[in-house]
Formats: C-alpha cells, structure tokens, sequence
C-alpha cells in the first residue's frame, strides 16, 4: 500500500513538473520581452512602405531580432520552446524582408506574450522607480542616440 502511494506521489510530481511553465532567470526573459517590445514600438521608425527610412535603426532592428531568437535559445527546455523559436525566426526573417510596421508589431507581441506564458517573469517594478537615477542613466546610456528629450537627434 506504501509504495503504491509513494509511486502515485511520485508520478504526480513527475506531472506537475512536465506540466508546469519553464522557469528562466527572470532577468534574461524579461531582456527578451524588452527587445521584443522594442521592435514592436520602434520598427516603424526604420521600415515605411517596404523601404528602410533610417539605416541605423532598421540594423538595429535585425540586430535586436536576432538577439532575440538567440537568446530564446539558450533559454531552459520548455513544451513551449520549439514554438517560440519558430515564432522567433518568422520575426527576424520578417524584419530582413521589411515587413509592414503593423506587421512586426503583431509578431513580436505575440511572440512576447507567448515567452511570458512559457517563462513567467514580472514586467514590473515591485517599487516606484526613483526619477533622478533616471534621468541620470538616460544621460549616461541613452541620450548620445535619442537626445537629451528623447527626440531621436542625439550626437551619436
């Protein structure tokens, strides 16, 4: 009677595990989502029409695709993963081929929301951010390429 509990226990367990999400280090899914929330929200600044209209943004726009796939990749074994890699080339394949911005931006959503179900991390903050350190980190890592307002007209 013990060990036919202890086998039920234990297949239980062996079910729950299999069914259950993977688990990443939060910091690396939560990159992946970022980069993918990025070309959503950006794509249009590089691609209009099938033409790219700012070269640099449109090869960060495959650079960030790219990453995105394989960081994807060197996520933990999921029921989920050989989909989010699909997914994840379709995109990158999808920004080489100037696809409509709407386009891109559906995918890597989908792609986003999709990552977040296989590997649930937060996406927000447990606090309120503190505003000077940001700015200060705008200023520091962000304002050479998008300007002191954001405008997109920084020195570099």
């Amino acid at each position: 009677m013990v060990r036919h509990f202890i086998s039920a226990a234990l297949l239980a367990i062996a079910a729950f595990a299999f069914a259950a999400p993977a688990h990443a280090e939060p910091a690396e899914a939560q990159t992946i989502w970022r980069l993918l929330d990025y070309i959503a929200v950006d794509y249009p600044a590089a691609v209009e029409d099938g033409k790219i209209v700012s070269a640099g943004e449109f090869q960060e726009m495959v650079e960030f695709s790219g990453s995105a796939r394989e960081r994807i990749a060197a996520l933990p074994e999921s029921a989920a993963k050989a989909g989010l890699l699909t997914q994840a080339s379709a995109l990158e394949a999808s920004v080489k081929g100037k696809s409509a911005p709407a386009q891109i931006a559906s995918v890597a959503r989908g792609l986003a929301a999709a990552l977040i179900v296989a590997y649930p991390v937060p996406l927000a903050p447990t606090a309120l951010p503190d505003l000077a350190r940001g700015r200060a980190l705008y200023a520091e890592r962000c304002a050479a390429c998008h300007g002191a307002t954001g405008d997109g007209h920084g020195p570099a």
